[in-house]
């Protein structure tokens, strides 16, 4: 699961510090985004498992709802650096506090 989570994240990171066009910043960006549209929907149903049918509305509109302000972020984002390649870290340096996040938790 941390693979799924934090591969992809790490390879964007990597990916804004090649150099030229390649056909790997093409497809692999592609088969890498392959797996998400499963894990969200897996996400989504789990969510609403764990709430009665009354509030099953709320929840998923709460768990949506990040998902959203994430495209709101992203377009703030790609306003304040507007090439690409920086843009990609800027949206992927984060993602190192989350994984450092996630080894201080399991140790």
């Amino acid at each position: 699961m941390g693979e799924l989570v934090h591969g992809p994240k790490l390879h964007r990171l990597l990916q804004s510090f090649t150099q030229g066009t390649s056909s790997s910043q093409v497809v692999d960006p592609f088969i890498l985004s392959l797996p998400f549209q499963g894990l969200q929907t897996i996400s989504f149903v789990l969510i609403l498992e764990l709430y009665s049918i009354e509030y099953r509305t709320a929840a998923g509109c709460g768990f949506e709802i990040f998902w959203g302000l994430g495209v709101l972020w992203l377009a703030l984002v790609a306003y304040v650096f507007p090439n690409w390649r920086h843009m990609q870290l800027a949206i992927s340096l984060p993602s190192l506090l989350a994984i450092c996040y996630t080894w201080w938790v399991m140790m």
